[in-house]
C-alpha cells in the first residue's frame, strides 16, 4: 500500500506552530525539530535515570565510535524486519506451546463474554451451512466406516469412544462425504483441529 504524500506544512502536535514539511524527517511524528529533540532528550534522561543506564550508554556510544572509525555504518548490525518477524514468530509458538492451561483458562473466560457466545454461534453457523452444501454422507456409510475401523482410533490406534473427522477440514473446503471421514477419538480430533492430515 503506497503512503500518502506529505502534506507542504503542519501544526506541531506539541506547540502547534507551523512546520513545512521539508524542514524536518519523516520520522519526527509531525512535530517541529525543537520539540522532537526536546522529546528526544527526555526520553535519554529518564533512560539514565535507571539503574546502570549510563553505563549501557557509554557501552552503545563506544560501539558507535568504534564503528565509525572501522568505516561501518552506525546500526548496521540491527536485525532485518525479516529476522525479527522469524523471531517474534518462533517467541509466540514457543508461548503457544509451554502455556496450554492458560490459553485453555482464557478460552474459558471468553467463551463466557456475550462476545464469545456470540462468535461460537456464528462459527457454528458457518460449519452448518459449508457441512450441508457438501453433505453427501449417508447413515449406512457412517457405520461403514465405523464398522471397519474396528473399534479403534484412525490416528492412534487405540480402543476409545470414536467421533467423526473429516480428513480435509470443513474449514479448509473438505466435504462431508465418506471419503474424507475417518472414525477418530475425541483427543485426536480436537488436537488436529482445522489441520489437514496427509494420507501416505
Amino acid at each position: 500500500m503506497a503512503r500518502p504524500p506529505r502534506p507542504e506544512s503542519f501544526d506541531c502536535r506539541d506547540c502547534g506552530s507551523t512546520v513545512r514539511s521539508v524542514d524536518v524527517p519523516v520520522n519526527f511524528g509531525r512535530r517541529c525539530r525543537a520539540c522532537f529533540n526536546f522529546k528526544h532528550a527526555k526520553i535519554q534522561r529518564a533512560a539514565m535515570a535507571t539503574p546502570g543506564g549510563r553505563e549501557r550508554a557509554r557501552e552503545a556510544n563506544r560501539k558507535n565510535y568504534e564503528r565509525v572509525r572501522n568505516g561501518i555504518p552506525p546500526h548496521k548490525d540491527r536485525m532485518t524486519n525479516e529476522a525479527k518477524r522469524a523471531r517474534s514468530s518462533a517467541a509466540s509458538r514457543n508461548w503457544f506451546k509451554n502455556n496450554v492451561a492458560l490459553r485453555r483458562a482464557a478460552r474459558r473466560k471468553w467463551n463466557r463474554t456475550e462476545r464469545g457466545r456470540l462468535s461460537a454461534l456464528l462459527r457454528s453457523h458457518v460449519r452448518r451451512a459449508r457441512i450441508k452444501a457438501t453433505a453427501t454422507l449417508t447413515v449406512d456409510e457412517w457405520t461403514d466406516i465405523l464398522r471397519r475401523s474396528g473399534g479403534l482410533c484412525f490416528y492412534c490406534r487405540e480402543r476409545r469412544r470414536l467421533t467423526m473427522d473429516h480428513v480435509t477440514p470443513i474449514a479448509l473446503g473438505g466435504a462431508h462425504a465418506a471419503w474424507n471421514i475417518v472414525a477418530a477419538c475425541w483427543p485426536c480430533n480436537s488436537s488436529k483441529g482445522a489441520k489437514r492430515y496427509l494420507l501416505l
